[in-house]
């Protein structure tokens, strides 16, 4: 699908594989390069997506695709469940 777009593709609920999320290196750069080269990984930080994530996973998943990608190429891809709520 990527390859097929002629514009930037977002890939969020995500994080690199080393982080424990599913993106090899192919898959990240492959969003970054698209539509141009305005593609943007949103790295996912809830917890029940992935594993272990703690705040210095988050801020390494983010050190990654910057270093792979570029910082232009990063972004935070997190959700609110407002259900979820406590009050």
């Amino acid at each position: 699908m990527i390859a097929a777009s002629k514009d930037p593709v977002i890939r969020s609920h995500d994080s690199p594989r080393s982080i424990g999320g599913e993106a090899d290196d192919a898959a990240i750069l492959a969003v970054a390069q698209s539509g141009g080269g305005h593609g943007i990984f949103a790295v996912h930080f809830y917890q029940d997506y992935i594993r272990c994530t703690t705040v210095e996973r988050v801020v390494d998943a983010i050190d990654y695709v910057i270093r792979l990608a570029g910082s232009e190429h990063v972004a935070l891809g997190g959700d609110y469940f407002p259900e979820a709520r406590r009050t």
